[in-house]
């Protein structure tokens, strides 16, 4: 796997690599710290079956940012490609373009 490695400021070695499903709850959990919401509140963002099922979808658009250290997930990006017309706006409801990833 080629993985990209950075140098973190406590002096670990973060690797930026592409998601996968082994770490999707990690990845609910950057969620939850990024918006504050506690692990017993429902989730209004993005949740482990979300990240799994983006996986599949689209896999080259999905990264995470992983301490191998202690293997553990410190950060993650999400992102995916698609045609665009400016003659033919987009209005179809987010989820429906992820196919409810």
């Amino acid at each position: 796997m080629n993985a990209k490695q950075k140098t973190a400021r406590d002096g670990s070695d973060i690797m930026i690599i592409p998601s996968t499903v082994a770490y999707a709850m990690q990845m609910e959990q950057i969620q939850r710290a990024a918006y504050g919401i506690a692990d017993d509140e429902p989730v209004d963002v993005l949740n482990a079956d979300h990240f799994r099922r983006h996986i599949e979808l689209f896999p080259e658009g999905q990264f995470m940012a992983l301490d191998p250290q202690v293997d553990r997930v410190v950060g993650t990006t999400t992102s995916m490609r698609t045609q665009f017309d400016l003659s033919h706006p987009h209005l179809e409801p987010w989820e429906d373009s992820i196919d409810y990833g």
